[in-house]
Order: structure tokens, then C-alpha cells, then sequence
């Protein structure tokens, strides 16, 4: 029995050093188990949507072999953008990719002409796009933000914030949550800012305008849409709405925001905006639901984006449109079993049309009325049920 357990020993210490050692012998360095390990991936079911007279349909782009997999559908994707033919990510790493559309439609391959392979890192995580022609805006958030002209680096721009860039690609708009809002022009080297029309959000002694807060902003047209909550001051509901000014920082209308929690006209969060066939679309990743706008301040549609994108409960974060019409949305959801999150991009069709960023598809406004501020609260409001001006709203 003795030589036999030695002779064993000697074969188990022969097969293991074959094999590389044990565990421990691998190191830290060992690679993490392949994703497909953590639950199986999730397959979208999109299902069409009536919008506005009309329908949207979306369809889950093929990523010519991109994965967003990773932990927690809230840090999968962070924004997108689109101007011609590229599509522009920024993952939850904070990296930005750029995909080409190769036949118009939605089989996108990254582009290997941009940083990278087709991925471009910063400084600074990247965690907002915004695009126009060649010129894309990345911004940090509270930190840095670049300028990139065709699919370059160009330089890094002192306004912070989420910028918001014109058609023009000339100057942006560029909120940052409750701080003062800037204004950026843009030119080939550098770029200037300045302080906007609504100031020291977060201070109820210093504020400039009655809005404490920006969730998202666009510019369309010339015209700067803001989706902001109401002070408490002012409302003690702290609404949010969505505001319309020209450039000046003049306030031209509001409309949105009334109505019990259950109301499409309620906003939980406006994570972004866009212009659609109606007039403004506004995304609600809290409720996961898209709402759009006509000229006149109402409610022209509510979609469920859960069903629109077949996921179950999906994060979405932003959504873009291009000058051609084209419509597209981030959206990631935790898979079934494990901790893992699958992130995707679809087109949609139906919800714009072509040239919407220059003006095709941007609201007629009427001035505001002669005694309003520029950063003030106009008499004249649109799509608010209940009482007009200040007062708590009942729920």
C-alpha cells in the first residue's frame, strides 16, 4: 500500500506541474470567467408602437461584433449621438466609439479611422455627446470637455457641463445640473464661454430665473429647450418641465409637468430631448417612457419604451437624432441570472424626419409677453393642467 501511495503521489505531482500548478500558482493575472457565464444574454423583442397618427418600430442594430457587457444596466451606455453617416457612443467606461453606417441603416461597424481602432479614451470619462456635421462635443460632466473635428481631437473647451451643440456646429449650450448655465462658441482652436441666462441654480438668495435645476437641454433651430425642475421657492412641488428660450436667454414658453404621478404630462426625470415629427420629444428614463410635444405645448404622444425596445426592464439613458430622420437609443437590461448587463443600440423609425435639427420639424413661437424677464416665468403657459402660475398643484 506504501509504494503504491508514493507511486500516486508521484503521478498527481507529475500531471499537476503539466498542467501549469494549482490556483494559486496561476497568480492574480488569471483572466475573469467569459461572460456568457453569468446568465444567458438578452435577446430584445421590440414591438411596434402607435406615435402621433403614425408608428414606431425599432430594431436592435447588429454591432459587427461590439459588445456593452458588463456590470449594472445604469453604467452600461451613457449617451449617443448621430450626424451623417456615423453613429458616436460613450460607454460606461467613459470611452467614446464611433460606428459607421455602412448601408444607411442599422448594421453599424466601428470605424477604424477613429482614435483607436474605432474607440477614443480622454482624460476624463466621457458621459454626454452631442453632434453636428463633423464637429462632436464630449463632455466630462463637472470636468473637462472636448472638441472633435472629423474624428479628431481638436482641443479641450473651458465650459463644463453636458453640452448641447448647435446644427451650426458654431456654439453649444452647456447646463450642468445646478450650476450657473454656460454658453460655448466654438471655433477652430479654442473655444469661449460665457454665463447664460440662468445662474446659481442651487442658491435660493443668488438664483437668476426660477429653475433649480437642468436635467437635459437641445438646441433646435436656433431655439435652446431645457427640461429643468421649478424651485421650491416658486413651486413647492418642484416640478419639472420643459422650457423653451432663444439664445439671449429669453424664455419664450414651458410646457409639461402637470397632472397626478400617473399622468403622461408628469416627468420623473427628463434625461433627454430631441425634435420629432410633433414638434419636442422628451426621454423619461425613470419612467421608461417617451413623450412628445406639439407647437402648441400639448401632449401629441406617450410610448412605453419597455415594449417599443422588447426588454424587460431596461435603463435608457439618451436617445438622438440624425439630419436624416434616423432615431436612436441606448439601452441596457440586467440579464435574467448572474450580475451581468447587456447593452444595446436601436434604430427607430417613425419618430422624426430628415433635416428635424435645422429646423423642419421645430415649433412655431410666439414671443414672450412684454413683462416677462429674460430668465423669468412668462405669463402664458402651455400644456399645464390646473391653475397657471405659482401655487402647489394637487396630486
Amino acid at each position: 500500500m506504501r509504494k503504491l501511495s508514493i507511486f500516486s503521489g508521484s503521478v498527481l505531482l507529475i500531471s499537476i506541474l503539466a498542467c501549469g500548478g494549482d490556483d494559486e500558482a496561476e497568480g492574480d493575472d488569471a483572466p475573469p470567467p467569459a461572460p456568457e457565464l453569468a446568465g444567458d444574454a438578452v435577446i430584445p423583442a421590440p414591438e411596434a408602437q402607435p406615435f402621433a397618427g403614425g408608428t414606431l418600430t425599432a430594431t436592435t442594430c447588429d454591432l459587427g461584433g461590439q459588445r456593452f457587457t458588463g456590470e449594472s444596466s445604469m453604467s452600461r451606455l451613457k449617451s449617443i449621438a448621430a450626424a451623417g453617416d456615423h453613429v458616436y457612443v460613450a460607454d460606461g467606461e467613459g470611452v467614446v466609439y464611433r460606428f459607421s453606417r455602412g448601408d444607411g441603416g442599422c448594421t453599424l461597424e466601428l470605424d477604424s479611422s477613429f482614435g483607436d481602432g474605432g474607440s477614443m479614451t480622454f482624460e476624463r470619462k466621457i458621459e454626454w455627446l452631442s453632434a453636428a456635421g463633423d464637429r462632436v462635443f464630449a463632455s466630462n460632466g463637472i470636468s473637462s470637455t472636448y472638441v472633435l473635428d472629423g474624428g479628431k481631437l481638436a482641443y479641450t473647451c473651458e465650459a463644463t457641463g453636458y453640452g448641447e451643440i448647435d446644427a451650426s456646429g458654431s456654439w453649444a449650450i452647456v447646463p450642468w445640473v445646478n450650476s450657473t448655465v454656460e454658453l460655448a462658441e466654438l471655433g477652430a482652436t479654442s473655444c469661449t464661454k460665457s454665463e447664460w441666462a440662468l445662474k446659481n441654480l442651487s442658491s435660493d438668495d443668488k438664483r437668476e430665473g426660477v429653475f433649480d435645476s437642468v436635467n437635459a437641454s437641445v438646441v433646435v433651430d436656433g431655439k435652446i429647450y431645457i427640461g429643468r425642475s421649478i424651485a421650491k421657492t416658486v413651486d413647492p412641488d418642484n416640478t419639472r418641465t420643459i422650457a423653451v428660450f432663444n439664445r439671449s436667454g429669453k424664455e419664450l414658453r414651458r410646457f409639461g409637468g402637470g397632472g397626478d404621478i400617473s399622468s403622461d404630462t408628469r416627468f420623473g426625470w427628463i434625461h433627454a430631448l430631441n425634435p420629432c415629427a410633433p414638434g419636442i420629444c422628451a426621454l423619461d428614463g425613470n419612467f421608461r417612457r417617451l413623450t412628445a410635444w406639439s407647437d402648441d405645448g400639448s401632449l401629441a404622444a406617450a410610448v412605453d419604451l419597455k415594449k417599443l425596445l422588447g426588454l424587460k426592464y431596461p435603463w435608457i439613458n439618451d436617445f438622438a437624432v440624425g439630419d436624416d430622420g434616423s432615431a436612436w437609443f441606448i439601452a441596457a437590461n440586467d440579464r435574467k441570472e448572474g450580475k451581468l448587463a447587456d447593452g444595446f443600440i436601436f434604430m427607430v423609425d417613425g419618430l422624426a424626419k430628415a433635416g428635424a435639427r435645422r429646423g423642419s420639424a421645430a415649433p412655431a413661437h410666439a414671443e414672450a409677453p412684454a413683462d416677462a424677464t429674460p430668465s423669468g416665468s412668462p405669463k402664458q403657459r402651455f400644456g399645464l393642467p390646473g391653475k397657471k402660475g405659482k401655487g402647489k398643484r394637487t396630486r
